[in-house]
């Protein structure tokens, strides 16, 4: 608000703000009247305030600039008016004081009522119409251009205020975009001088628009300032001596002189110096050094001049002599030098290593200044160059200095034959003393050819055989062929990398080198055949020579795609049955090619037949029978030990199986019979099987009667054997027929039959029914064997006989009852006789024993006819017995096994027999 009320106990007071629009003009005095009017319309006693006066003006309204001040910004100081030259680049701050005509106050226009610019040249880079109270401070860049440039700021009116003849300013400066700096001195870099007390050192420098003046010398002196002993100007050990400055400091270039005394130090003592300063717009001198080591402007050893010397054994290869000398080689040479000024003294040293050629003497020349060595020979290249003292890099003031040259000869340097090339050592100094000298005892020839050495060719086979001349192996089968390559003169191996080529099956292959050595893969073809394989250097230009022998270059790869095949197995036969023992194998092999003879091999196993398990395996080795390994009819023997095979592993059914394994020189594998495939078996055998074999003859089977009668029992008899190797039960079935071919099965039942044993089976047979029938016996290996056949009777009843002895013969049952009794008999009265003499002589006296016992034997004389009788009888019953039987002998009678005697009429071809009560009767 413009009125401020500010009120108390006693008083108000009101301030009033107020503005003078910039448009009215200047005037010697200012009345401002204010009143206060009340509430009841009473006016106040006017308040009046007046500005000027007599000598004071009491309004102003011209705007002027009133101060501007310009402070180089990168340096930190305020430019007065003598500083004329700006340096380009840098930052220079405007500070600016704005009021009004003849007002030292901080009043200036109001935001918006002026406008203040600033020009560089012709252009406006800024502008305001705002201040800082009454300031306004404004940052440009000093541009980079030559010669002079004006600033210029101006108030411009905007809402009528006046300005005066201040309200532009003005500033020229000339800028300086160039430096200063140093363009040559009487000095070189390293110099010698012989000790003087006016040693003068002419400096060139040149700048523009002003040579500087604010220039000084910064020296050490050895003797002096080397506070640190160390023979070498450190940072800190430099002193500023002044230089005397040209007369004419416009001129472009001016000649700065430095004066020293030098008379106080020893010969071999030095002298560094470097040059700092400014020109008149802060630009630093350039190229004049600086105290970092070896920065120097130059430096001078106080010293007597000498000329240069090469002995005569100066000159040598690191590797040692080279009386050859190869293409994109690296060669390491070693010059000895002795300069007594150091090797700083020497201007020029050229290696000539071939110093007697006019044409092109091969020339090395090694610059001090740059360390570096050039060439003007196009057949020359050189590696790396350095000037070596005793421990490393050469000082610059040693006299015994090395030059270690490395450098290579390119392909294109001539081959001049038998002509060898002299090499020679030219060193000239600063004061152009000259030294020259040859070393034909290094002479040398060059040579660009390499070859594959046919010795250093090898192939390497992952499978087939390697031969004489190449070698043999199976249709894409892979391969690897190396060598090495090397210089044809020396043998020294290239250090490069070389390209190979190899020409195999229609296609050539390429190969680097790595060391000398080269390798590459290749493969077969895939159909049969004979092939070159040669090989060539491939990396040759300009003079290159491949001196390969192409003769001897050459591999011959026979690639052979069929593998040897057995014909036929000698041994075993192909139906034999082997046992477990050691067998022989015999097998004939047909290959054209050669067998690879220590890769047979005789591969077995046994296998069970029923469940494909192989119980036991074996790997044997083969010979081959004779020498020739290439044939139509080749005998391979081996052997197989089947001991290992156990009795009860032949109890199962087993097979022996065999491989011929192997491979011939081209490392086909050996095929199975008739061409199948490798790893088919060449035979299979069947081996011994322990087993039971059962079997009954025809006739095997016996009726203990043949006649028989329903009702009636007779035992059948089946003799059953085992001619097998192994112990056996078999099942047998015991079936009746009848002539009308009816069958009822007797019996089913089993026997143990003991290897090679035979045993008789019996059951009981009861016929049901009369009629002609026979028992029929069937084994479980569908072995039969039939018994006779019988008619079978009706029942009848039995006589008393029969009753008695029932199927037992009359006649004998007899014998056998009179044997019994008379047994008996003699028991009963052996028994009675020594009951009664151990009664009596339980009474005598121990020592009538002797007579006692004579008595007993008389009487047991006396008691012997009645055993005899028994004897007696016992062999009558014998003999009637014997006699009976040689009666029924006599008589063609033959008692059968069903109890009854059988006679037979051989002319009439009737059979007869006795029944139970005697009577003959023939049998139909």
């Amino acid at each position: 608000s413009p009125l401020v009320v500010i009120e108390n106990a006693l008083e108000t007071t009101i301030s009033i703000t107020f503005r003078i629009e910039p448009s009215w003009d200047d005037a010697e005095q200012l009345r401002a009247t204010s009143r206060l009017v009340l509430t009841n319309t009473v006016i106040s006693i006017p308040s009046v305030h007046v500005w000027g006066g007599p000598g004071v003006q009491g309004y102003e309204n011209d705007l002027e600039i009133q101060d501007v001040v310009f402070t180089d910004v990168d340096n930190g100081r305020i430019l007065t008016s003598a500083d004329y030259y700006l340096k380009a680049g840098i930052d220079v701050a405007f500070s600016a004081r704005i009021g009004f005509e003849g007002l030292n106050t901080i009043d200036a226009f109001a935001d918006g009522d002026a406008l203040l610019s600033l020009y560089r040249g012709e252009t406006m880079v800024a502008n305001t119409t705002s201040l800082d109270d009454n300031l306004w401070n404004y940052t440009d860049t000093v541009p980079f251009t030559f010669g002079e440039l004006t600033w210029r700021l101006e108030i411009t009116s905007i809402n009528g205020s006046g300005l005066t003849e201040d309200a532009v300013f003005e500033r020229t400066f000339h800028i300086d975009s160039v430096n200063p700096q140093v363009l040559s001195t009487s000095m070189d870099l390293y110099d010698h001088r012989t000790p003087s007390s006016t040693q003068t050192i002419q400096i060139q420098i040149s700048d523009q628009p002003l040579l500087p003046t604010d220039v000084q010398a910064m020296v050490w002196r050895e003797w002096i300032d080397d506070t640190n002993m160390n023979k070498w100007p450190d940072g800190d050990e430099y002193q500023s001596l002044g230089l005397y400055i040209p007369n004419d400091l416009t001129s472009l270039i001016g000649q700065y002189t430095l004066l020293l005394d030098d008379t106080g130090g020893s010969l071999g003592q030095k002298v560094a110096v470097y040059i700092t300063g400014t020109d008149d717009a802060g630009q630093h001198l350039e190229k004049g050094g600086s105290n970092e080591s070896g920065e120097h402007l130059f430096m001078y050893q106080l010293a007597v001049d000498g000329a240069p010397t090469v002995e005569a054994g100066a000159y040598a290869f690191e590797s040692g002599r080279e009386p050859w000398l190869h293409p994109q080689t690296p060669y390491v040479l070693n010059v000895d030098l002795n300069e007594p000024n150091g090797g700083s003294d020497l201007t020029d040293v050229f290696v000539e290593l071939a110093s007697n050629q006019g044409s092109d003497v091969l020339p090395i020349q090694w610059d001090f200044t740059t360390g570096n060595c050039t060439t003007t020979s196009p057949h020359l290249i050189v590696l790396d160059c350095t000037m070596l003292g005793a421990d490393g890099p050469a000082d610059p003031y040693e006299r015994d200095i090395t030059l270690n040259i490395e450098f290579m000869l390119a392909w294109t340097t001539p081959d001049l034959g038998e002509t060898r090339r002299e090499p020679g050592v030219r060193v000239i100094d600063r004061a152009g003393q000259e030294v020259f000298k040859t070393f034909p005892e290094h002479r040398w020839r060059f040579s660009a050819a390499m070859e594959i050495p046919e010795e250093s060719v090898a192939l390497v086979l992952s499978q087939g055989t390697l031969l004489g001349d190449g070698a043999r192996l199976a249709p894409s089968s892979p391969m690897e062929i190396a060598g090495g390559v090397v210089f044809s003169q020396t043998n020294a191996v290239p250090v490069f990398d070389c390209q190979v080529d190899v020409l195999f099956a229609g296609q050539t292959f390429s190969a680097t080198t790595y060391e000398g050595i080269w390798s590459m893969e290749l493969t077969a073809p895939s159909e049969s055949g004979t092939l070159p394989l040669t090989w060539s250097i491939g990396c040759l230009e300009g003079q290159g020579v491949d001196a390969t022998d192409k003769e001897t270059s050459v591999r011959w790869i026979i690639v052979d795609g069929t593998g040897p095949e057995p014909v036929e197995v000698l041994n075993p036969r192909p139906q034999a049955v082997l046992a477990a023992d050691s067998h022989e194998v015999r097998v004939l092999l047909s290959e054209e090619g050669g067998l690879e003879t220590d890769s047979l091999e005789l591969v077995w196993w046994v296998e069970e037949k029923a469940t494909g398990d192989r119980l036991r395996n074996g790997v044997e080795p083969l010979e081959l029978l004779g020498t020739e390994t290439s044939g139509l009819r080749l005998e391979v023997v081996g052997s197989i030990d089947l001991s290992v095979i156990t009795p009860e592993m032949l109890e199962n059914r087993l097979a022996l199986h065999v491989i011929v394994a192997g491979r011939d020189l081209a490392d086909n594998d050996i095929l199975g019979l008739g061409g199948t495939p490798a790893g088919t078996p060449v035979g299979v055998w069947d081996m011994e099987w322990f087993k039971p074999e059962f079997e009954i003859e025809q006739g095997g089977v016996e009726y203990s009667r043949v006649i028989i009668e329903v009702g009636q029992t007779s035992i059948v008899t089946a003799f059953v054997k085992n001619t097998g190797t192994l112990d056996g039960t078999v099942d047998l079935v015991f079936t009746i027929v009848d002539a009308d071919g009816n069958r009822s099965t007797l019996r089913r039942t089993s026997a143990e039959v003991p290897q090679g044993g035979e045993v008789a089976v019996q059951v009981d047979w009861n016929p049901d029914s009369p009629g002609l029938q026979w028992v029929e016996v069937a084994l479980d290996n569908e072995i039969t064997s039939n018994g006779p056949s019988i008619d079978v009777r009706p029942a009848r009843e039995e006589s008393l006989t029969e009753r008695v002895f029932g199927d037992v013969n009359p006649i004998i049952g007899s014998v056998a009852g009179l044997l019994f009794i008379s047994i008996l008999v003699t028991g009963l009265l052996y028994a009675t006789r020594m009951t009664r003499k151990r009664g009596s002589k339980a009474e005598y006296d121990w020592d009538e024993y002797s007579s006692e016992f004579d008595y007993d034997e008389d009487d047991e004389y006396e008691d012997d006819p009645p055993s005899s009788s028994t004897a007696e009888t016992t062999t009558a019953a014998a003999a009637t017995v014997t006699n009976q039987a040689t009666q029924e002998e006599e008589t063609d009678w033959i008692r059968g096994s069903d109890g009854y005697w059988w006679y037979h009429d051989k002319e009439a071809d009737e059979w007869w027999y006795k029944d139970s009560q005697g009577n003959i009767v023939r049998h139909d």
